[in-house]
């Protein structure tokens, strides 16, 4: 006698023809087209979102170039030629460089800075960093510590308050004053007791 496991072929739903199995086909093929149109969509909105960072970001970088110092800025600091050029290396970089000239005084301020990291938040914590030098240079404050210590703290408010970033920045300020470097002292020659000679190094 045989035995038989399974239900018999006329009711398996698996089988060729069966109303059951197109109902399952249909169904699946649904799911299907409606999993393609939603990853269709996500896609779309994804390009869409790149689109939008990379237009934010090209703005960002702009904006970035264009606070640096301009040539035409550069060539009216009294007694000194001066030349820049920046590239970031992606959109938007952390490096910075000023060239400022305090229009009273004609203090002369020169700061080079970088942020660690690049994008959008570097980029954004230098152009905080440019500001407040530059207001600080309006102010006239010439207190090395009030002046450092008035920048690190709106630098360190804005980037753990407010931006809720992780970043360093490492700034040199460097001012300069007119002077002569490199002189040496006269040198005074005693040929004989009664007579002698002044040599000038500096002509």
């Amino acid at each position: 006698m045989a035995l038989h496991y399974g239900l018999p072929l006329a009711d398996n739903p698996v089988r060729r023809g069966n109303p059951t199995c197109k109902a399952l086909t249909q169904k699946l093929n649904l799911i299907t087209h409606l999993q393609l149109k939603e990853l269709k969509e996500e896609a779309l909105q994804l390009a869409l979102e790149n689109e939008r960072m990379k237009t934010e970001l090209e703005v960002t970088r702009r904006i970035q170039i264009m606070i640096l110092p301009q040539k035409e800025e550069l060539e009216q600091v009294a007694g000194l030629a001066i030349a820049g050029f920046m590239e970031p290396a992606e959109e938007v970089g952390g490096d910075y460089y000023e060239v400022l000239q305090h229009d009273n005084n004609g203090r002369i301020l020169i700061s080079i800075g970088d942020v660690t990291g690049h994008g959008l938040e570097s980029g954004m914590l230098m152009l905080m960093t440019q500001a407040a030098v530059r207001t600080l240079l309006e102010n006239d404050e010439q207190d090395t510590v009030k002046f450092f210590s008035s920048l690190n703290s709106i630098i360190y408010k804005n980037a753990q308050e407010r931006l809720e970033v992780d970043k360093n920045l490492t700034l040199s300020l460097l001012e300069y004053v007119p002077t002569y470097t490199g002189d040496y002292e006269s040198v005074v020659v005693m040929k004989t007791s009664l007579w002698c000679e002044m040599v000038n190094w500096n002509v």
